[in-house]
């Protein structure tokens, strides 16, 4: 029943951090081909593990395949949006245009446009190319959805300087966003620790395979 359902979740969630946990082994041994197949495996198991997918989407990049690269990081993102990966699909074109940026970016988030993680992106992609309105638009339905984080605040901040060269208004969304909810963060789900990055093993509480991202 349920129980037998939630156990074999369970078990694919841990089998991808122990790919993982290998992937990074090889992968600081040079070990490359290896490190690729063991994040390939993680990624079977758990498709919304994203340290998997960063390692792969890494791996594909520094040998110049950006079409798998590309690929990796659409699939993560219809599963589980993170800053990183968005970090790492601008990475993958260097030399574009602004305008060209923007709609790359759009098409982006489009694969899972209503989660907080494809706003945010979109709306610092539309600070640095100038879409004013796709900014605020894409922040009000952060804010409409209750999801609003202090990220969210400072991007408003930085619209209204940006924008409108307004001082006073941007030092109300820098105050609003000293009281907002902190941004999400890598979690130990056993003793609440929070990380800067992810980790297979607790490092405050040893255990393994119970660091999750709390922005899904």
């Amino acid at each position: 029943g349920k129980g037998k359902a939630v156990d074999a979740a369970e078990n694919k969630s841990l089998t991808a951090v122990l790919f993982y946990a290998q992937a990074v082994e090889a992968d600081l041994a040079g070990q490359k081909t290896t490190a690729r197949d063991f994040a390939q495996n993680a990624l079977k198991n758990d498709p919304a593990f994203i340290p998997a997918a960063l390692l792969l989407g890494r791996h594909y990049l520094a040998h110049n395949d950006k079409a798998k690269a590309r690929k990796t990081l659409e699939a993560i993102w219809k599963n589980a949006p993170h800053p990183d990966v968005a970090d790492l699909f601008l990475d993958l074109e260097p030399m574009e245009t602004a305008s060209e940026k923007f709609r790359r970016v759009e098409k982006f988030c489009d694969l899972n446009k209503d989660h907080r993680h494809s706003l945010h992106f979109l709306a610092k992609i539309s600070l640095m190319t100038e879409h004013w309105a796709d900014c605020k638009k894409a922040l009000t339905k952060v804010q409409a959805k209750g999801e609003a984080s202090q990220e969210t605040f400072h991007l408003l901040a930085r619209l209204e300087i940006l924008q409108k060269q307004d001082d006073h208004a941007a030092e109300l969304q820098i105050e609003r966003a000293e009281q907002a909810p902190a941004d999400p963060t890598w979690k130990c789900l056993k003793c609440e620790t929070t990380l800067a990055k992810f980790a297979a093993r607790c490092p405050h509480c040893q255990e393994f395979g119970k660091v999750i991202w709390q922005g899904s």
